[in-house]
């Protein structure tokens, strides 16, 4: 069989001669900007489309959502609202400690003396106080927003009714902006850069505010019996919870792998508009192209997009070239389709809702063969009429309304005179064929693509 991602990585290497070193002025061969884009539409979609039939990538690109978003019992979710509530709390503590009249009134003393170039402010509460009852009262929906998938959506994920401007607009801090950090120009588990970005974000506003009130602490000599002690307790927990979701979701292997796996899927989705997702658990309204690769390929000539592409090739090898199991690969697609078929040497199955329905199809050879030329075009919305079937289409669709449960066979219905036409969504329905020993694949309408590949 050929080997697909041995193909993308080889044609790489062919198209790396052409760009410029790092520091060298020379220009790039002319036309390879649409060189890489192709090599991303052609070879690297090729790959993720083998990938794509392997369960374990597909866990690992969905495992943002499913490990991060609200309501998830996981050991992330679990650290995530731990931060969550740990955030609430220290800013809690600052303002009551804030709020003692020796400390508050130093403190507006402090933010006076920072207005040099700007009118002195008439409030009796400092301002710095001011936002610590605003975090206090958790201004977020979440720490974490799942539609960050493909691109920063939410910003800080503020709830409607908190603001942070006089204006009753919404603040965008700069660092979530991708011309200002780089890291948000990059393919990958945006979803988890995403949350660190707003918890560093509340995290300086707490230290920020902690220093002046430290500053004020020692002037007076209070530190034998501070009133920031209950902050520092609380403030440790936070960053211990910290450290331990970066390591769960950032830091190590695992987290470089899924990097990579999210990555390609990332390019894939791009390069792919039409397809659909919906075992990602995403709204498939969400927009794809938020990393515009091709735009910065063929516009701004941003190579570095593609050595990231190639070295997740490289992080994914282990993953694409596992064995899969052929029954394991069938029983994850009925998880996430409500029709699945699977024909090939010796089977004739269909599966509903996750269920086989109990039908001896070698002894239903008429009716087999109009329900699998259905399902077949139902991607295209093509009909069914005698030409592909040999035999009575009356009789044969008569004998699947026994042969199905009701619920299924109500999706088979006239298109013209002697011509019957599926109408169930497609994107519910998986047509799987074993061609090979140990060879799986699944008709996309388009074409076939190998869920599981012959080894040995």
């Amino acid at each position: 069989m050929v080997d697909r991602l041995d193909i993308a990585q080889r044609r790489y290497e062919e198209i790396r001669l052409s760009l410029p070193k790092v520091g060298e002025l020379r220009r790039p061969r002319l036309g390879v900007d649409q060189e890489i884009s192709s090599w991303l539409e052609r070879d690297v979609c090729f790959v993720v489309e083998d990938l794509l039939g392997n369960p374990d990538y597909r866990a690992q690109v969905s495992w943002p959502v499913r490990q991060l978003q609200a309501g998830s019992r996981t050991p992330e979710r679990t650290l995530v609202d731990a931060i969550d509530g740990n955030l609430v709390e220290c800013a809690r503590q600052l303002a009551k400690a804030g709020r003692l009249a020796r400390l508050s009134r130093s403190l507006l003393k402090l933010e006076n003396q920072g207005r040099r170039t700007r009118k002195r402010s008439g409030a009796s509460v400092p301002s710095s106080l001011a936002t610590m009852d605003i975090i206090g009262k958790r201004p977020w929906r979440d720490l974490v927003n799942v539609h960050d998938f493909y691109q920063i959506i939410g910003s800080l994920n503020l709830d409607r009714k908190s603001f942070f401007r006089s204006d009753g607009k919404q603040g965008h801090p700069a660092q979530f902006t991708p011309f200002v950090n780089p890291d948000l120009r990059t393919l990958g588990d945006i979803i988890s850069h995403a949350f660190f970005l707003r918890i560093e974000h509340w995290q300086y506003l707490l230290e920020r505010f902690h220093h002046c009130l430290l500053t004020i602490v020692r002037d007076y000599n209070l530190e034998r019996d501070s009133p920031l002690m209950p902050f520092g307790n609380t403030w440790a927990k936070l960053r211990r919870n910290y450290a331990e979701l970066r390591r769960a979701c950032i830091i190590g292997k695992e987290a470089m792998v899924r990097n990579s796996c999210i990555a390609l899927f990332q390019a894939y989705a791009e390069y792919r508009p039409l397809e659909e997702f919906t075992w990602l658990g995403l709204p498939s309204a969400l927009p794809r192209n938020g990393q515009a690769i091709r735009y910065r390929i063929e516009s701004r000539n941003e190579y570095s997009v593609a050595e990231k592409i190639a070295a997740a090739l490289v992080n994914i090898q282990p993953l694409y070239r596992e064995e899969i199991d052929p029954e394991s690969a069938i029983m994850e697609k009925c998880r996430t389709k409500s029709l699945v078929l699977v024909s090939g040497p010796g089977r004739r199955e269909v599966y509903w809702k996750n269920e086989l329905l109990d039908v001896d199809w070698e002894a239903n050879d008429g009716p087999w063969a109009l329900f699998s030329a259905l399902v077949e075009r139902v991607k295209s919305r093509q009909g069914v009429d005698g030409t592909y079937v040999r035999g009575s289409l009356k009789d044969f669709r008569s004998r699947l309304k026994k042969l199905l449960p009701a619920e299924l066979s109500q999706w088979i219905r006239p298109a013209g005179h002697g011509t019957y036409r599926f109408e169930l969504d497609a994107g519910q329905v998986s047509e799987l064929r074993i061609s090979e020993v140990d060879r799986l694949e699944e008709n996309s309408g388009g074409g076939t693509f190998v869920l599981v590949r012959a080894h040995g």
